[in-house]
């Protein structure tokens, strides 16, 4: 009875662990989403999600990847392109939360164009 009694004991201790861990690791409303205050700016959200790729001044071209200081989209062009992906980039849907971070992210990528 007794040995059950641990046993049971370290069954609930155990789950609250794993609990709270998952929990922890699935951000601050333990849906994996990341609760945000403020749109980030659109150099944020390049650096974060494009530069690996593209370069940071839109001119690097790894892995197949379009030029950006060379472009000629237009503003729908770029935003199908991010929505949908190209080639071989897949969709980025998950790299801006709202149309305000989007709109910042396609004028970042236009501002990185040469004159």
């Amino acid at each position: 009875m007794a040995i059950q009694r641990t046993f049971r004991r370290r069954m609930v201790l155990r789950f609250a662990f794993l609990g709270l861990l998952m929990a922890s690791c699935a951000g601050n409303n333990g849906q994996g989403e990341n609760i945000r205050l403020e749109s980030l700016s659109g150099d944020e959200l390049y650096r974060n999600n494009c530069t690996a790729c593209h370069g940071p001044n839109g001119d690097a071209g790894v892995g197949g990847a379009s030029a950006l200081s060379t472009s000629t989209l237009d503003y729908h062009a770029i935003q199908e392109v991010i929505e949908k992906g190209r080639n071989s980039m897949p969709p980025q849907t998950h790299a801006f939360k709202t149309d305000e971070e989007l709109d910042n992210l396609i004028d970042h990528i236009i501002s990185l164009r040469k004159e």
